[in-house]
């Protein structure tokens, strides 16, 4: 079997750890991307999960440190089914981008030995889940983090509403939503860019837990009255209290536009984050700069995608993308910096069998 999985993008800005969207890249965008693709086969040479090369990337580990091999062992071992699994990963996405590569490379992986299975996962399965987190926590060197991996497994948005129990919530991207994405010629390592974020005067962890009870309780027609909440708890010194209302109403804005299907709330909301986007953007040579274009030629939103050092603007049109993007190449090059520009709309399938 053969399988791709799409790229992502990460927190949207206020969403930090919660919410993740798949791209679905246009096939006249200015430059091209696809995601990862795994070949996987059936053999009688050994038992697991081994992958045998490594197409486009040969610097990549092939053995257990590698996410695909980790996430498709990770299935194999929960089916409990005694079975030989080769692996051959084209590796299509660059690595450090911001646009979801280790987690194309696990859910390829999960699917595909799924797949090969005599009694597969259904795809919502815990196991499945849990295998594609896991691939990520390799990634990571730490722990792992759904909100690339959920959207590039089921496609559309992903509100990750409870990731120690794998519960999550998923909608469905509009036909007038656009997204452009720089993807300028740096690389930022996630667990590096996850270490930065300890700089912050916020408690990160904290934030991300309430974010998540703050959207569940929307959700569920609850809306929790922030002015009850001790919010300076989630402020170290240096941080500011406003801020952090700033970011929850940022958050809600984000679920509002996404299930209202418009552009323009959730580029506003996208921008409303002031805790983790200015700590990343800093690593983003020119990052002002190309906000600023981005924005002067109608973007509706700004924001990093991922960890970065991809940049991702809302628009409500194809044309209106094409323009964006190439003031946002241009600024780059301003820079000193090349860059591709992806126009992408919402990619609502997910990984598939091709």
């Amino acid at each position: 079997v053969r399988v791709i999985a799409p790229p992502t993008g990460a927190n949207l800005g206020p969403g930090f750890d919660v919410l993740g969207v798949a791209y679905l890249i246009l096939e006249n965008s200015r430059d091209t991307l696809s995601g990862d693709v795994i070949t996987a086969r059936k053999t009688d040479k050994f038992r697991g999960v081994k992958l045998i090369d490594v197409i486009n990337n040969p610097g990549l580990p092939i053995d257990s440190q590698n996410v695909a091999q980790a996430a498709g062992q990770y299935i194999l071992d929960a089916s409990g089914e005694f079975l030989g699994v080769e692996l051959i990963l084209d590796k299509r996405m660059p690595i450090g981008s911001g646009l979801g590569s280790s987690a194309s490379s696990s859910v390829d992986s999960a699917v595909a030995v799924n797949a090969l299975l005599e009694n597969p996962f259904p795809r919502n399965h815990k196991k499945m889940l849990e295998a594609v987190v896991h691939g990520e926590a390799i990634a990571t060197k730490g722990l792992g983090h759904a909100d690339n991996v959920f959207p590039a497994l089921f496609g559309g948005f992903v509100f990750i509403e409870d990731l120690n129990n794998y519960h999550y919530r998923r909608f469905l991207g509009g036909e007038r939503m656009y997204f452009v994405v720089a993807s300028p010629n740096l690389r930022s390592d996630t667990g590096e860019m996850r270490r930065a974020l300890q700089s912050a005067p916020y408690d990160i962890p904290g934030l991300v837990k309430l974010t998540s009870d703050f959207l569940k309780r929307y959700l569920e027609g609850d809306l929790m009255d922030t002015d009850l909440i001790d919010l300076s708890k989630f402020v170290k010194n240096g941080g500011k209290i406003e801020n952090v209302i700033d970011y929850l109403k940022g958050a809600l804005s984000l679920i509002i536009g996404i299930r209202n299907q418009s552009a323009t709330v959730l580029g506003n909301a996208m921008m409303t984050d002031k805790i983790v986007t200015p700590v990343r953007a800093r690593y983003i040579i020119g990052y002002d700069n190309v906000k600023d274009a981005a924005l002067s030629a109608g973007a509706t939103g700004f924001i990093i995608s991922g960890s970065g050092p991809a940049v991702v603007s809302s628009a409500y049109s194809q044309r209106d993308a094409e323009i964006i993007g190439d003031a946002k190449r241009r600024a780059f090059e301003r820079n000193g910096v090349e860059s591709k520009i992806y126009v992408a709309k919402v990619d609502n399938v997910g990984a598939r069998l091709i």
